[in-house]
């Protein structure tokens, strides 16, 4: 909302990074709990603390598996719930955890166990796949997908096949969208 002060149209801000939280600009007479003066300022700040919407289970029709997993692995479990389904600090966990559940599913990188049955991966760590990789993976064009085998590779995966190449980039492409969207449905709030 600094910006407020240099051009006096600013009526939100927002933050999407490593959390997320959103503020507005709001006249006083529509703020209930207001018990100072009106005759000046003419409108406030109201943080909205918008990461922790959801933590009243509002948001659980739209939680997935994965959701639920990074919640309750994290440092506050049950609390600022949408923050853990948009930010770029669970977003890379989220697309770990899916990817986890496609290899112990064999649905990818088969053929990539060792001779004891298991995989060597970062994968297997939670935290293991950074959210940076969601972004290096999706700026990949074409069929190549030079980034996503550069990024599976790092991971431990030699040699991934186009179609794991491809569900990679779907994974990376569709977390980030939904996050997206999530983000973008809350214009409606102001």
């Amino acid at each position: 909302m600094a910006c407020a002060y240099k051009d006096q149209n600013t009526a939100i801000g927002l933050i999407l990074g490593t959390g997320t939280n959103a503020c507005y600009m709001e006249k006083i007479d529509r703020v209930g709990t207001w018990d100072g003066d009106y005759n000046e300022p003419k409108q406030v700040i109201i943080n909205m603390e918008w990461g922790a919407f959801g933590n009243n289970n509002r948001l659980n029709h739209i939680r997935t598996k994965y959701d639920e997993e990074v919640d309750l692995s994290s440092v506050n479990p049950g609390k600022q719930i949408f923050e853990k389904m948009i930010s770029g600090m669970y977003m890379g966990e989220i697309v770990r955890l899916i990817i986890l559940d496609l290899m112990q599913q064999d649905l990818i990188f088969i053929g990539q166990r060792d001779g004891y049955g298991d995989y060597r991966t970062p994968l297997f760590t939670r935290g293991g796949f950074y959210t940076k990789f969601v972004s290096t993976v999706e700026t990949d064009e074409g069929i190549a997908f030079a980034n996503t085998r550069r990024v599976l590779e790092d991971m431990g995966i030699r040699n991934p096949t186009f179609d794991d190449c491809a569900i990679i980039q779907h994974i990376c492409k569709n977390v980030s969208k939904r996050a997206a969207r999530l983000a973008g449905a809350c214009k409606y709030l102001f």
